[in-house]
């Protein structure tokens, strides 16, 4: 189960990469979004779609990967995935409210 526990951490970085492209991209909006036109802004809003998605698809599979080897990777699980979906979710709990 030595795999299992390094796929858990390989997923954890892939995690914060795409929660760090999400912010930069997001900062990177702000402070052009003054000069852009009503089709850039709409393509920033579907590229950042993309990039949620990624997200989705990252919590999706590591989701399975506890369920399948629960045993196995659950410290590893609480260790290095917990605190990025914790904040993933956090951010999606304050775009909803």
């Amino acid at each position: 189960m030595e795999q299992a526990n390094e796929l858990v951490k390989l997923i954890s970085e892939i995690a914060k990469e795409v929660r760090d492209d999400k912010v930069i991209r997001t900062e990177q909006f702000q402070k052009a979004k003054k000069k852009m036109d009503e089709e850039d802004i709409e393509y920033f809003h579907e590229d950042l779609r993309k990039v949620g998605k990624l997200e989705n698809h990252v919590m999706e599979i590591a989701g399975v990967l506890a369920i399948v080897y629960k045993e196995q990777v659950s410290s590893s699980f609480i260790q290095y995935l917990l605190p990025h979906f914790g904040a993933t979710l956090q951010d999606m709990k304050n775009r909803s409210d």
